[in-house]
């Protein structure tokens, strides 16, 4: 398969996550259920938000083949929402306690919570990993490792 070819693949893949849950096979109603959470849960809203944002540059990164800056900004929208992942969990759990969230509304937003940040984990990890399949030759042109 030609760079070409796995680039668009890569960027279809992208697309369809920046589209929302609704484009994706159904092959785990979990998934889907923490997809759709993510979006709809106010508690969520600005983990959700930097993940879109990082999806649409990450979009057009990939088409202009900027490997290295796409893998920069996934690796740091990883960074914010694992950062932000523990005191977004106690908020939530003490909303649950105060009355704020039912138990079934604090499962699902924990899910959800959790699932944005593996979400965001593989987004770098796969960004890094097609960064480093490319190098640089003596007369500086990139040759594919694909």
């Amino acid at each position: 398969m030609s760079t070409k070819n796995k680039i668009l693949i890569v960027l279809d893949v992208y697309e369809d996550f920046r589209q929302g849950p609704d484009v994706f096979p159904k092959r785990c109603e979990d998934e889907d259920n923490r997809a759709k959470t993510v979006s709809s849960a106010n508690e969520l809203k600005a983990q959700h938000q930097l993940l879109l944002t990082t999806v649409n540059e990450l979009i057009t990164l990939l088409k202009a083949q900027d490997w290295i800056k796409a893998a920069e900004i996934t690796r740091h929208a990883y960074e914010l929402i694992h950062e932000q992942y523990e005191q977004q969990r106690t908020s939530i759990i003490k909303s649950t306690a105060s009355g704020g969230l039912t138990v079934a509304q604090t499962t699902a937003i924990a899910q959800a919570l959790r699932w944005i940040d593996r979400v965001s984990w593989h987004l770098a990890r796969i960004s890094h990993h097609y960064m480093s399949s490319f190098t640089w030759d003596s007369d500086n042109t990139i040759q594919s490792g694909l």
